[in-house]
């Protein structure tokens, strides 16, 4: 499991060129945080890029189990599924990239994501996340943003990662990522697998060694950001990544 704090700076984006350097009083960040109404079973955060801090109002539950009001970025990040990790880190950096590259939305974009999360409890939930800007700089950069967390584990689709960017003319669908990050080997392995070849067969077919088979199907797993094959060929299914 990757819960390591030196690993899980690899998952932050303080280096992002859309992000701000800019230093303001973190107490001014949590004023603007509390005038942000409350609703059950949603925590609401904001991400100060420049310190790497998330920040939390006066009026938080503890749902995720932090009863600090500013604690290290990395702690909530270390709160993601493991599986899902990657591919939670890669569509938001693609939001990023998508949003500064039109810095003239930088005050009016919303960036939803939805994936799994541990609570206090050591339960895992689907929550869908809804980020808003809150502070920019005069670049038309970051400074911190405003998160909405809320437990949607009630509509069920636990392993599905949805994402997408509200822009003021536009909705971009970014959540169907996976059919470019596969490669064709991938693929190729992945339509085999989804007709029922054991890794044994698939490597006698493709000429190539049985782990190397394995390989390619873990690192499936992983980008899709399922436990096993079977959830693997039914989201290729679900996207159309291949047909049955």
């Amino acid at each position: 499991m990757l819960r390591n704090k030196d690993l899980l700076k690899d998952y932050t984006f303080a280096d992002h060129e859309g992000v701000s350097s800019k230093h303001i009083p973190v107490k001014d960040i949590h004023n603007l945080i509390n005038q942000v109404p409350v609703y059950e079973n949603t925590v609401i955060y904001s991400h100060f890029f420049h310190e790497e801090k998330c920040i939390l109002g006066d009026n938080q539950c503890d749902y995720f189990g932090y009863r600090d009001k500013i604690f290290e970025i990395t702690n909530l990040i270390s709160l993601v599924h493991p599986l899902v990790l990657d591919k939670v880190y890669r569509l938001t950096k693609k939001a990023f990239d998508t949003i500064y590259a039109t810095p003239e939305h930088i005050y009016s974009f919303k960036f939803n994501i939805s994936y799994r999360i541990k609570t206090k409890n050591n339960k895992y939930i689907r929550i869908l996340r809804e980020t808003t800007p809150l502070l920019a700089d005069k670049q038309r950069k970051l400074i911190c943003n405003l998160s909405r967390c809320t437990d949607i584990s009630q509509l069920g689709h636990h392993n599905e990662i949805k994402a997408w960017i509200n822009l003021p003319n536009k909705v971009i669908d970014i959540s169907n990522e996976l059919n470019n990050i596969l490669s064709k080997r991938e693929k190729e392995i992945l339509c085999y697998l989804s007709r029922g070849f054991s890794s044994k067969k698939i490597s006698e077919l493709l000429f190539i060694s049985k782990l190397t088979v394995d390989k390619h199907r873990a690192n499936m797993l992983r980008k899709a950001g399922v436990t096993n094959t079977s959830e693997l060929i039914k989201f290729a299914i679900d996207k159309g990544i291949i047909g049955f």
